[in-house]
């Protein structure tokens, strides 16, 4: 069987975020294009509870599907920072009070741009580096949360594709042949009910506490 039209705009960049404390927050998932018809459409499986949960969705804006300083800078202003200062209001804290956010040492995390934005836009969060190399052994998503993702995610890709080939066989016009839909639209239609499934699986305090300590 030959697949034809698989290339990188097919992929997208998950970035998800976890506490201290044994909470999963929402995703944000970053796809390639420039506006936000590359994102998934309001019609995807699973948009309804992806909404519910406060997933953001963001086109790159760029010729690749990673995240850039506007991409990070809406990861901290939409998703990390709202954390916090809810967590400040359960504490009864002020919100002058530091938070700490430990994330890896990437080019676009470490940059001088990103920095100084941080600094400025956001000075009570404190960015500490998981040290270059160290992130099999000291980043606690990569630790415990990061191969649990994917395997979910891989195995909700293959449902679909067995229910669609199932589809296909049973359907009153099979003739043997099976057309696969590999369009950049479905399939990211279809990741947004894989990372549903995805956060389902994976929000579990227990879990989550046991990579973070």
């Amino acid at each position: 069987m030959e697949t034809k039209g698989q290339d990188e705009k097919r992929a997208f960049t998950l970035v998800p975020s976890i506490s201290a404390s044994g909470d999963l927050l929402s995703f944000q998932a970053v796809y390639h294009g420039k506006t936000a018809l590359s994102c998934p459409s309001p019609k995807a499986p699973g948009i309804a509870e992806a909404q519910k949960l406060q997933f953001k969705f963001e086109a790159s804006k760029t010729k690749t599907y990673w995240s850039t300083q506007e991409m990070m800078r809406k990861l901290v202003d939409e998703i990390i920072m709202p954390y916090f200062n809810k967590e400040k209001r359960e504490l009864g804290l002020p919100d002058s009070q530091d938070a700490l956010w430990e994330i890896d040492c990437w080019s676009v995390h470490k940059s001088a741009e990103f920095r100084t934005w941080m600094k400025k836009a956001h000075k009570n969060i404190i960015v500490l580096f998981v040290p270059g190399r160290c992130t099999g052994i000291w980043q606690p998503l990569d630790v415990g949360i990061q191969y649990t993702l994917k395997h979910s995610l891989q195995h909700s890709a293959h449902r679909d594709l067995i229910a669609e080939v199932m589809a296909h066989l049973d359907g009153p016009e099979s003739d043997g042949w099976i057309t696969i839909n590999t369009t950049v639209a479905n399939l990211h239609d279809r990741s947004v009910g894989w990372m549903v499934w995805a956060y389902q699986e994976l929000d579990d305090k227990v879990l989550i506490k046991k990579v973070s300590s």
